[in-house]
């Protein structure tokens, strides 16, 4: 395993024991941390500068250099954070993040039996909105992609579980997914990585992108109201708050209607990054599944423009 997977995992063993810090320390820590480890893993820091420049092509490097830095250093103080909600108590968790605008909407699907899905994306405190609906409504389950290794990711989950979140990768997580809301729970489906070949290729920030598609998927096959929930800072106060919009897909969706439900959360996505660019993680290979040519044709046949990224840039 490469050297700055065995400092992520590191990293991540080590939260329970920053989490007993004061929050300034614990912020300090985590910060200075992240900032370090992307200079140091220079691969990963050009990788992020690439990619936000395709979505910010007019920025001067510098600017983009800028961002990427202060994209990491939010990483670092979300990690700290999350690191502190292992010491919390559940209402504690819910007063960290506020999770009100979700309150209704999860509400009924659990009172109606479907569960709940809940989209986000690698934006804010992605954490600390699982670990906050975990407070609210009992155990929930984190959909996400594999963190680059079977170490950093069991690392990881061992600290989610220290905040009653249960983790499962894209994998396998459609069998996992329609299981966990036949119980009646929350599912939390970060949905902005590489969708791989089973993923719907559509435009994201212009060019055509595999995006994972399910959480539409998952809320036409058991009638679980789906929402897109993005947890950013809530003023100056040193708290977050999540947002709340509605993905519109009923039992039995036709294939349109969750293709519709598909673009909604890419455009509330694109929007929100565009917002808050130094909140978003910058180096994962959102673009890395190119379409085949019968996905061409149907992407041209559906009127949609082709732009692919040059090889070697993913």
């Amino acid at each position: 395993m490469m050297a700055h997977r065995r400092v992520q995992a590191w990293a991540l063993r080590q939260a329970p024991k920053v989490g007993v810090l004061p929050p300034g320390p614990a912020l300090a820590v985590g910060r200075l941390s992240s900032a370090v480890f992307l200079r140091w893993a220079r691969r990963r820091e050009r990788r992020a500068v690439m990619h936000l420049a395709r979505v910010f092509p007019d920025w001067p490097r510098a600017r983009l250099l800028a961002t990427v830095r202060a994209s990491a250093v939010n990483a670092g103080a979300c990690w700290a954070q999350a690191a502190r909600l292992v010491h919390m108590s559940p209402e504690e968790r819910m007063a960290a993040v506020d999770i009100s605008a979700l309150e209704d909407p999860v509400r009924a699907g659990l009172e109606a039996g479907t569960g709940a899905i809940v989209v986000t994306a690698w934006i804010g405190h992605w954490e600390g909105l699982a670990a906050a609906l975990a407070a609210a409504t009992g155990e929930v389950m984190l959909v996400t992609r594999r963190l680059g290794s079977v170490e950093v990711h069991d690392a990881a989950e061992r600290l989610r579980r220290r905040w009653e979140v249960r983790t499962s990768s894209f994998s396998s997580a459609r069998i996992d997914a329609m299981r966990w809301l036949r119980q009646n729970r929350v599912l939390v489906a970060v949905a902005d990585g590489d969708g791989g070949r089973d993923g719907a290729f559509m435009p994201l920030f212009g060019r055509i992108a595999s995006v994972n598609p399910l959480a539409p998927r998952v809320a036409a096959d058991t009638g679980a109201p789906c929402m897109v929930s993005f947890c950013l800072p809530d003023g100056e106060g040193g708290g977050w708050k999540a947002s709340y919009e509605p993905l519109p897909v009923g039992r039995g969706a036709a294939r349109e209607v969750q293709r519709d439900a598909q673009a909604r959360w890419v455009a509330l996505f694109e929007e929100t990054v565009r917002r808050h660019p130094e909140r978003t993680l910058w180096h994962p290979r959102r673009w890395r599944t190119r379409p085949s040519p019968e996905d061409r044709e149907v992407l041209r046949g559906a009127d949609i423009p082709i732009v692919l990224p040059p090889e070697g840039i993913r």
